[in-house]
């Protein structure tokens, strides 16, 4: 279990992301910080994924570059905007004490 999910849209504050991942690895160990491109097992479906991971975290970083909120999804067209929906998530979920 990741204790922080670092969220950001593709395309959108990726790099910004990174660095935040980055160092966060850096001060915690890699093993405590979700970042979608790299701690997503290959094959799982990315949106239950997320949202799973988000609920188990105990702390979410939202990074929230210019096109947050204008940018379409385009992951999984068919359903919700799993990018907007994980800051929501992480504020109705109940984290581990």
């Amino acid at each position: 279990m990741s204790e922080i999910f670092v969220n950001y849209r593709t395309g959108d504050a990726h790099d910004a992301a990174t660095a935040i991942q980055l160092d966060l690895s850096r001060r915690f160990g890699p093993r405590q910080v979700f970042f979608a491109s790299r701690s997503l097992e290959f094959g799982k479906p990315f949106p239950v994924a997320l949202l799973q991971e988000v609920a188990r975290a105990r702390v979410v970083v939202a990074v929230i570059g210019p096109q947050w909120l204008t940018r379409e999804p385009t992951a999984c067209p068919t359903t919700s905007d799993t990018w907007r929906t994980i800051p929501t998530a992480a504020t109705t979920t109940a984290k581990p004490s």
